[in-house]
């Protein structure tokens, strides 16, 4: 599906909605209150909201899934609520009934930005293919929150140091799990994306991805990748009691998968603080990719793809890659502010103008 529309138009939105019912978090925005539109507000609601419905086709399956964000939260946060078929659910509950990889202009952050990107790009993944990875990575974060409160507490001599050891161990296991994981995909998604990076950039170049578990000695790559959870379980184990004393003394965990990387490498050189812009465009092109075939493969389905005017900014052999992909996924949802942006696509796509948040067949 084609969606061409001026700036500013609501294209982007439509596409957000998609990956929200996927994932159940926005694509652009981390706060959940800025979601909800206060220019347009319910005059039935005393409160502001956004509401997001979609009807999901599956294996011969059919589900209503459905999300409500609304103000009123804890400091200033917004509230989020989900339905299945119109009975409420938990978030994990959600994940998993409709797969999708977004592409978009921003995509070079995952080379180029921070550790915190590359470590959601994993999670977001990993989610809607992998219920047991959402389980571990939710009891791994209340773990840390709890076990951090109390390395404060320890620091400040309110409690002893063996109140730690039950916490601990609730880190190593479901860390392990998380850290298997991610290893695993890595590993996967590393070996799909050097060809892709090596076509993109004309054979000139040769990508390397490596997982970068935040422990004092990083095991190696291959080995990580092939043990599974009891090899990190100890690796972590390990890791905390190394760490124990400056732990305690900083009062937060400093290992575990909160604090996991990538390395990623062009002809063998850092490219998040040495590549050109152009050269971590590639990379990241390369990697998303990458997912999209991980997905399809894990996921049982070809995931929705949703590229926000993706090509704008690309050249016509990235461009191409991106547009091949698009013409044979099963759904997709292509923006652009220019007919051009949208030359190679099948002749027999759906195109619609977007204008003021409304479809227009064309």
């Amino acid at each position: 599906m084609v969606l061409q529309g001026a700036n500013a138009q609501g294209k982007t939105n439509l596409l957000e909605a998609i990956y929200m019912l996927a994932t159940t978090k926005s694509q652009r925005i981390r706060a959940d209150a800025d979601l909800i539109s206060w220019a347009d507000r319910d005059p039935l609601s005393a409160q502001a909201f956004a509401r997001i419905v979609g009807r999901v086709e599956r294996s011969g399956s059919s589900q209503v899934l459905e999300i409500v964000i609304r103000e009123g939260g804890a400091e200033g946060q917004a509230r989020k609520r989900f339905k299945l078929n119109g009975t409420e659910r938990r978030a994990n509950e959600i994940l998993g009934h409709v797969n999708a990889v977004f592409f978009s202009p921003t995509d070079v952050d995952l080379v180029a930005g921070s550790p915190s990107v590359r470590r959601r790009y994993l999670d977001v993944m990993l989610c809607q293919v992998d219920a047991g990875y959402v389980r571990a990575l939710s009891r791994y974060n209340r773990t840390l929150l709890q076990r951090n409160a109390l390395l404060k507490q320890v620091r400040d001599r309110l409690q002893a140091i063996g109140t730690l050891e039950y916490w601990n161990e609730q880190l190593c296991e479901y860390g392990a799990q998380v850290v298997a994981s991610r290893a695993a995909a890595i590993a996967e998604l590393a070996s799909a994306a050097s060809p892709w990076h090596a076509q993109l950039s004309g054979n000139s170049e040769q990508l390397s991805v490596e997982y970068r578990p935040a422990l004092p000695e990083p095991p190696d790559p291959t080995r990580l990748a092939q043990t599974g959870p009891l090899y990190s379980f100890g690796l972590l184990k390990s890791a905390l009691e190394q760490l124990a004393a400056r732990e305690v003394a900083a009062g937060m965990s400093l290992a575990g998968p909160h604090r996991d990387d990538l390395t990623i490498s062009i002809n063998s050189v850092d490219a998040t603080a040495f590549a050109s812009r152009g050269q971590q465009r590639t990379a990241a092109l390369a990697l998303k990719l990458s997912e999209l075939a991980y997905m399809r493969v894990h996921g049982g389905d070809h995931p929705v793809l949703l590229l926000d005017d993706a090509t704008s900014e690309l050249d016509e052999r990235r461009r191409g890659a991106i547009l091949a992909a698009a013409a044979e996924g099963e759904q997709t949802f292509v923006t652009g502010a220019d007919p051009s942006d949208f030359a190679g696509l099948p002749s027999t796509s759906r195109r619609w103008q977007v204008v003021n948040g409304t479809l227009e067949s064309l």
